[in-house]
């Protein structure tokens, strides 16, 4: 117990090497709320300037759509993609400043408070975590095939052997009764 330190207990300040690598390390401070304020701030921006000048232009591409149903006949595939074409270039056209505004806002507010740095010991894989025995046993272990919602496809190849054996005599049906519940 003598060996464990409190960190309330420390009374220098760490030197700047260990800072330095601290940063290296891309151990630094990051608010999540900076980003969500900023993307908070795009969406009042999007509301405020961008969405009614988008809406009247979208209006306006689909209002010859719904105005003349009659025109616009539906045969064949290529009639679909006809009909579809100009309602999702208007649709691309009413949402994509909206996504690239947010988008940008969330990225601008995430290097405002660290540059960003490739840290290549979070990219880099542990050669000492690979076991190819561990690997096959998650592949094919049953455990896993049920964590994985395979348990399923277990019961459908158990159900395809059954089917492969021959079978005895057919047994007839049993009539079930009208006032049985489903």
């Amino acid at each position: 117990m003598s060996g464990d330190v409190d960190p309330e207990d420390k009374t220098e300040e760490p030197t700047e090497k260990r800072l330095h690598d601290a940063v290296e390390r891309g151990e630094v401070a990051f608010s999540r709320e900076a980003p969500l304020f900023a993307s908070l701030s795009a969406t009042l921006l999007v509301l405020i300037f961008v969405l009614p000048s988008r809406a009247v232009v979208l209006l306006t591409a689909l209002v010859g759509l719904i105005d003349d149903p009659a025109g616009w006949r539906i045969e064949r595939g290529e009639d679909i993609l006809a009909l579809s074409g100009p309602i999702l270039e208007a649709g691309v056209r009413f949402l994509l400043p909206t996504v690239l505004l947010l988008g940008a806002a969330g990225v601008l507010a995430s290097i405002a408070q660290s540059a960003p740095r490739i840290v290549p010991d979070r990219i880099l894989p542990d050669a000492s975590r690979f076991s190819l025995r561990k690997g096959l046993g998650r592949v094919f272990g049953a455990r896993d095939a049920v964590a994985r919602g395979m348990a399923d496809c277990v019961g459908t190849l158990d159900q395809v052997i059954a089917g492969m054996m021959p079978k005895g005599p057919a047994r007839p049906a049993r009539r079930r009764s009208a006032l049985a519940f489903d």
